[in-house]
């Protein structure tokens, strides 16, 4: 069981395990990271700030450090918001956790630790431009939760298992 109540595949762990960070400024716009071209999936496309868990470490620690790594900000305080079991091969999955954290900076203020830039990204914006895929989904519940009902579950569709809590603020 994870956090939110899901059940994780019978019997299987994760063959890997990230962090990413949904970030955004005052006016609501969510901050991505053009991939580099040389990535083996989804190169130069928009993603989340985020990465791979090292071992012993907890995934707000992983997220936190991330943060740091790729945008030069130490936030202190970020917001769990959901666990997603994203299918990656035949039975396989990987354990995404979720956050939520605030950066107020223009883009070109931070650093570009990984991948070819920062940009901040309205909604509207991110049917121009080319997200990855689950990033996209995760985007748009997230900003379609903003809108609905106080404490109305609003998940993305994933293509597996979700171990996901309802989004709020």
């Amino acid at each position: 069981m994870s956090r939110a109540g899901g059940v994780r595949p019978a019997g299987k762990a994760p063959l890997k395990e990230w962090s990413g960070a949904i970030l955004v400024n005052r006016r609501g716009e969510m901050l991505l990271n053009l991939r580099d071209s040389s990535k083996e999936f989804y190169p130069n496309q928009w993603d989340l700030i985020g990465g791979t868990l090292e071992p012993g470490e907890s995934p707000e620690a992983c997220m936190l450090r991330e943060i740091q790594e790729e945008t030069g900000e130490a936030l202190t305080t970020i917001k769990w918001l959901a666990d997603f079991n994203v299918p990656i091969e035949d039975e396989a999955f990987a354990l995404l956790h979720l956050y939520l954290g605030e950066i107020d900076k223009p883009a070109s203020d931070l650093l570009v630790g990984e991948g070819l830039e920062h940009r901040f990204f309205a909604v509207e914006d991110l049917g121009r431009v080319e997200v990855v895929p689950g990033t996209k989904a995760v985007l748009l519940a997230y900003a379609e939760s903003l809108n609905s009902a106080p404490g109305a579950p609003v998940l993305p569709a994933m293509d597996g298992p979700s171990t996901a809590g309802p989004f709020s603020r």
